[in-house]
């Protein structure tokens, strides 16, 4: 989705540095030790790897909760994402919207921007991961969310 968004953001003004690491948790990001220092907008991304690994809901909320703290308490602008709609072949697809509420409602708790890529269907490219048409559509969304924070922080 980066490269996508980088295509509708002036990228002499904003510079997405992506740090994200394939296959992992909010779980694993927080027993990493992340630097929470670097960068000024931080987008977290995650829910999808917790459905299919079956991690406990509550656990899923417990650790994303203190992963953004962690970023708001070094005054980071955080954009949670919740994940992208999945393929009804998808047998743990179905558990998905329980981590989408999730996401929701740590933004609404932690006040933080929300790109709500579980709003709306993309085309897929093996029922999990979006074709480059529907990473570009999430990408244009994303570029909103950045310009508007850009031009107004």
């Amino acid at each position: 989705i980066i490269n996508y968004t980088n295509n509708y953001i002036d990228t002499t003004r904003i510079v997405i540095d992506n740090k994200g690491i394939p296959s992992t948790t909010a779980s694993d990001l927080l027993a990493s030790n992340v630097d929470s220092t670097v960068g000024d907008i931080i987008l977290i991304n995650y829910g999808l790897n917790e459905a299919y690994r079956g991690v406990d809901v509550s656990l899923f909320k417990q650790d994303l909760s203190s992963l953004v703290q962690q970023f708001v308490d070094y005054n980071k602008v955080v954009v949670l994402q919740t994940p992208n709609i999945v393929g009804t072949d998808v047998e743990w697809g179905t558990e998905l919207y329980k981590y989408v509420e999730i996401i929701k409602q740590v933004a609404i708790d932690k006040h933080t921007y929300l790109q709500d890529k579980f709003a709306y269907s993309v085309p897929l490219e093996d029922s999990i991961h979006p074709s480059n048409e529907g990473y570009n559509t999430q990408g244009i969304e994303l570029a909103g969310i950045l310009n508007n924070i850009y031009y107004t922080i």
